[in-house]
């Protein structure tokens, strides 16, 4: 079984002509970037199980079309909440701002 996968590693770095590591870095990448996005992960984790930093994590995460924010609708209210109590809710509300503008981007590239 081990030797068709790698069969199909290879030709899979050949169809898409790049080299081996190059291939397997992609797919760790992208491996990473759908478990954030399914909320398996922490952005921190995901950007560890992918070789980058937090920073090149989001930013791969914006060149997938991923946003960097994913909050369910409880979290949003919690963080909203949590915000007014503390003074910060211009800071949330330019958060939700970017977070909506990517997400209506990601819907008009599809």
């Amino acid at each position: 079984m081990a030797l068709k996968g790698r069969k199909t590693f290879a030709a899979i770095s050949a169809l898409l002509r790049k080299d081996p590591g190059e291939v397997a870095r992609e797919m760790r990448i992208a491996a990473a970037v759908k478990w954030y996005e399914l909320g398996m992960l922490s952005q921190e984790k995901a950007a560890e199980i992918a070789g980058l930093s937090r920073a090149e994590f989001i930013s791969a995460l914006s060149r997938l079309h991923v946003s960097p924010l994913q909050y369910s609708p409880e979290e949003l209210s919690e963080e909203l909440r949590d915000a007014d109590r503390t003074g910060g809710i211009g800071d949330i509300l330019d958060r939700l701002d970017k977070y909506c503008i990517l997400r209506q981007n990601k819907h008009k590239s599809n």
